[in-house]
């Protein structure tokens, strides 16, 4: 076990590890800026030295006894905890590595700082919670490091834990210990301007000596106003400072005078004001937000020793924060997908959601959640100690009936008044909310553990024995609440829509807050409606963001694709050394057909890459025909691990998902040394998935690029062969893109509102080009990132009149006048916007040639180069970061797709090109989860799920035969009747003790979760064979696709 790691070696995705002062040091230098040298002692090494001394079930036994309102009980619990920990010896193996790396820095002082694994999120703003400790010296660095830890537990730190309801989660804490600089100068930066929200200014605070002065408020130093763009200073504020603290000669700090003139003097001259703003832009750039940065000045140079979201913004300022903070859809697990979600009801599902970090968005009538990774490592945690626990869960189980038999007596009460008063209706509401607390508490993310732990454990075997009833009667409870006309939300809303004079349909678009600004005399605004309906995104964390309309709808399309993303590279364990690259055969062990899998054994060829689930002797010819064995689990000794040892081979084990990401004839590159498989070229682009849209000669790669951005959600693929520019839409993303046009269309007041924003944009674009870009011989990085964004705009504002959204608004057009009109009005304005795209980026005399000779003389590069980059990699010129002669040949061969920002070039792009014109197969295997053992053949039935419309379900649920495959987004007690008639069950999602997983047992039927598009790849009628030994749904016979 690993107790320390060097800054060089981590990233901010490494906070859960190295907490986020760690992290974001780590991010920094990885981004080029210049921090002190140092290392962290990781998180799991608190948690080591807590396991090895006893101390865990003694500290969480005194955290019980707290009453965060009762200070006293606060301050006893800190100090029994605090000593209990700084009394102990740290074991010696992680004294010594500690210690190690201490002499490795070669320096006499190091800070000490601690790092939560919570730290410096906009949620839990940790800074100032726990300690730190400057000029540290050797002999005093392990008794800091304990007191780092035992801060986790100060009388502020527990009370902010119960207060931020942070009680019940796992925090730990790692220490950082960074060379010390003995700063002549440092202070604190402000990336935007914390008092006005200024987001073009910035803020610098100087003061002689350490920063800790400043940070503790013990002195007050210069204050440096900056403009952004144009960089300048626009305020200047001395202070006199007749002290700082300093560096003591036997280590620690000591406060010394500072006399005249120095006292009353600037701390930073103007070249040193503007040098630390362009560090302090550069940082903020780097991490997308506003940023509180720590810095020092020794020796002439600038040096970062912190930076974290600054969290003190107003509403609006936090909402580009979190919006910002979301992040890449990669660190999500989607949850559920349903289509007719309410507005409200998402609401209150998001209130309770928020305190684990949930994520819910609707666009197009499909509402979808998802929650962080690292959050289900939490609810996965929790989960098994409320399961593995008889007593807490019977406290849950009681809970959750009392609040059913309360809450059911309200209901009832309410839904047969007239009319309502306010406390009545917010009464209902939190009631409402209340329920998400109990019932996520059964699903997937937080049993799926305990399911295991079930195994081996009678108390949990136990507990879940009961919890199958709590979860059918819980989600019984949600449907008589939530959904269907008789529900006691609609019966709520009925009565509040005759004492309003409203209408169902907009309450419905109103969340809780929104509902009681009624009693108040205050409505949602018609446009805030609209841009509801149109999309919406519920960002949890301390409170509850809402981000509406075309904003949330490029987020929702960013997550859209990210369920599709092709991903290039996967990780695992090294089993075996070597590096070999091939073409994968993928091979899924069917245990009731070996007949079958001798065949595909037979069909793989010598030197092909095995990529399976494991490996067993049954495999044994295929693993002698291979040149490397990949596989999705599997340890050191597995028999993967054993037999490509024997053969001498490199073998790569638990990947977790390479049988779904790899498929056969894709090129691939197993690096056995560092446990890595690369997709070199991938299989998976069929000409028979795509429509080929459009085709001319000389597109550059630039003007590829920016289509990349808003094409996206057609599952777009550019191919350039040769200098031919072909662009394919994936055909179902295309269908999609039709119905939106005509839908579009069908509006009467969405065209005019259209036009008018588009020519309002194409005049800011011409604006801003003659203002900022014409008659300038210099471009800064800034103005040429807005001119993208603009040029972006515009051709994604532009496809809205594209054939993919009109054909089939045109087709309509004589039964629809609406349509007929908008179409009209399209006509009278295209022609115009289309000449000011081609002004753009297209004529020899328009902006994008004129931008081009200025960087060309800037740059020392030549236009063709930069025609032949992205957009990123012409921003990176700024930074130095100059690209590799290759990027002249893309006009030869380049592929560029929705599924990756990273393009293929040269031989990968060749072969990906030629593989594309030839005619693949649709798969006919899909890979889920044994959820319920057994295997059956029988045709598809697909039930949509949709909370709208019940009784489009129930017709679905109607015409299904007995013996069926029930095929489902997932199951619910509403589907039970199918469930009874099915044969099998198969999910896209849901876990070991989904209702799919439980209900199949109950029923003695296989059943199969977490295929991830088995309801979109499967089709009624489909003859498939459900085997439930081994997860697999095989297609045996197809119906005919419309």
């Amino acid at each position: 076990m690993k107790f320390t790691c060097i800054f060089n070696n981590l990233n901010k995705s490494d906070a859960n590890i190295a907490g986020g002062k760690g992290a974001s040091l780590g991010e920094m230098i990885q981004s080029g800026i210049l921090v002190p040298e140092g290392f962290v002692v990781l998180s799991n090494t608190f948690d080591r030295f807590l396991h090895e001394t006893d101390l865990s079930q003694e500290i969480e036994s005194t955290l019980k006894g707290v009453d965060h309102k009762a200070i006293h009980t606060v301050e006893s619990a800190s100090e029994k905890i605090r000593g209990l920990i700084e009394k102990q010896e740290i074991p010696k193996d992680i004294a010594d590595e500690v210690m190690n790396g201490f002499k490795l820095l070669k320096a006499e002082f190091v800070a000490v700082r601690s790092s939560a694994t919570a730290e410096d999120g906009i949620e839990h703003a940790w800074a100032g919670q726990l300690e730190s400790y400057l000029n540290t010296t050797e002999s005093t660095l392990l008794e800091h490091v304990k007191k780092c830890w035992s801060s986790l537990f100060t009388s502020r730190a527990i009370f902010y834990r119960f207060e931020k309801e942070l009680h019940e989660t796992e925090i730990s804490v790692a220490v950082v210990v960074q060379k010390m600089v003995q700063s002549e100068v440092s202070g604190i930066a402000f990336s935007v301007h914390p008092i006005t929200e200024d987001r073009n200014q910035l803020v610098i605070e100087a003061g002689y000596g350490l920063g800790e002065a400043i940070v503790s408020g013990s002195i007050t130093p210069d204050s440096y106003v900056v403009e952004k763009e144009p960089r300048k200073i626009i305020d200047t504020t001395v202070n006199n400072q007749k002290r700082g603290l300093f560096k003591s000669v036997g280590g620690g700090n000591e406060w010394r005078e500072i006399s005249e003139p120095k006292a009353s003097s600037q701390v930073l001259d103007e070249k040193e004001i503007l040098e630390l703003s362009e560090l302090v832009v550069k940082i903020e750039r780097h991490y997308g937000f506003p940023c509180d940065i720590e810095w020092a000045y020794e020796s002439n140079k600038f040096y970062i020793t912190q930076s974290r979201p600054i969290t003190t913004l107003s509403k609006q300022e936090n909402r580009t924060l979190q919006q910002s903070l979301i992040g890449n859809p990669d660190q999500y697990q989607r949850l559920f997908q349903v289509g007719g979600m309410p507005y409200l009801v998402s609401d209150a599902f998001m209130d309770e959601y928020r305190k684990i970090d949930g994520l819910a968005m609707l666009a197009h009538g499909t509402w979808t959640t998802f929650l962080p990774r690292e959050a289900i490592k939490r609810t996965l945690a929790e989960g098994l100690k409320l399961y593995s626990d008889k007593q807490k869960f019977k406290e849950y189980e009681n809970g959750f009936e009392a609040y059913k038999l309360e809450t059911s007596k309200l209901f009832e009460r309410l839904s047969k008044k007239s009319a309502l008063m306010k406390n009545e209706v917010d009464s209902f509401l939190q009631s409402l909310t209340h329920l998400f607390h109990y019932y996520r508490r059964t699903e997937f993310f937080a049993t799926d553990e305990a399911y295991q732990h079930s195994l081996k454990d009678e108390i949990t075997r136990q507990n879940l024995k009961q919890f199958e009833h709590i979860k059918n009667s819980g989600r019984e409870y949600l449907n008589k609440l939530f959904f269907g006309g008789e529900s006691y939300l609609t019966k709520i809303l009925g009565i509040l829509t005759n004492q309003f004079n409203t209408t169902d349909e907009n309450l419905r678009l109103y969340c809780k807050k929104d509902i009681l600004s009624l009693f108040d005399s205050k409505r949602v605004s018609e446009s805030a409606l609209k841009s509801r309906r149109l999309a919406y995104v519920m960002v949890g964390g301390e409170s509850l963001i809402y981000i509406e309309g075309k904003e949330a709808e490029a987020i929702v399309a960013k997550f859209d694709t990210a369920l599709h993303e092709f991903h290039k590279e996967l990780r695992g364990k090294t089993a075996n050394k070597g590096v070999v690259k091939g073409k994968a055969k993928v091979i899924i062990a069917d245990y009731g057909n070996f007949d079958g899998l001798k065949k595909v054994m037979e069909s793989m060829k010598k030197g092909d890459v095995l990529i399976a689930e494991t490996t067993s002797p049954e495999l044994m010819p295929a693993c002698s025909k291979a040149s490397a064995i990949v596989t999705n689990q599997g340890g050191m000794m597995s028999h993967a691990a054993i037999v490509s040892r024997e053969m001498g081979i490199p073998c790569v084990v638990g990947t977790g998902n390479a049988t779904d990401l790899i498929k056969d004839g894709d090129m691939v590159e197993v690096d056995g040394n560092n446990g890595l498989v690369r997709i070199l070229s991938n299989s998976e682009f069929r000409k028979e998935d795509y429509i080929l849209s459009f085709w001319v000669q000389g597109v550059s790669i630039f003007v590829t690029d920016i289509h990349l951005d808003v094409y996206s959600h057609l599952g777009i693929l550019f191919v350039i062969d040769n200098g031919m520019f072909k662009q394919y839409f994936l055909k179902t993303a295309y269908e999609k893109a039709l119905d939106e046009g005509l839908k579009f269309y069908s509006d009467k007041n969405a065209v005019k509102e259209y036009k008018k924003d588009l020519q309002n944009h194409c005049e800011k674009l011409e604006e801003f080009f003659n203002k900022e870009i014409k008659d300038k011989s210099d471009i800064s990085k800034d103005t040429l990132s807005k001119f993208f964004a603009y040029a972006t705009k515009l051709v994604g504002d532009y496809t809205k009149m594209n054939f993919e959204y009109t054909d089939k608004a045109f087709t309509e057009r004589e039964r629809n006048k609406t349509i007929e009109e908008n179409l009209s009005i399209v006509a009278t304005f295209k022609d115009e916007v289309r000449a000011i795209m081609n002004k753009t980026l297209f004529e020899n005399n328009g902006y994008l040639p004129y931008i081009w000779k200025v960087l060309s003389e800037k740059f020392s590069v030549t236009p063709s180069l930069l025609d032949n980059l992205t957009q990123k990699e012409i921003l990176a010129l700024y930074d130095g970061q100059y690209p590799n002669e290759k990027v002249s040949k893309r006009q030869e061969a380049f592929v560029y797709s929705y599924k990756s920002r990273t393009p293929f070039e040269d031989n990968e792009a060749h072969k990906i090109i030629k593989n594309f014109e030839e005619k693949i197969d649709e798969t006919d295997i899909l890979k889920g989860q044994v959820a319920s053992k057994g295997k059956i053949s029988g045709r598809v039935k697909i039930i949509p799920v949709d909370y709208s419309d019940f009784a489009r379900v129930n017709r679905e649920i109607e015409k299904m035969q007995v013996g069926d495959i029930l095929v489902a987004e997932t199951t619910a007690p509403e589907l039970m009747v199918a469930c009874k008639k099915a044969g099998a069950i198969v999910t896209d999602m849901g876990g070991l003790m989904s209702h799919a997983a439980i209900v199949s047992r109950e029923l003695g039927i296989p059943c199969i979760v977490g295929t991830r598009y088995g309801s979109k790849i499967l089709k009624d009628g489909d003859m498939v064979e459900a085997d439930g030994n081994t997860g697999v749904v095989r297609i045996i016979e197809r119906v005919q696709r419309g």
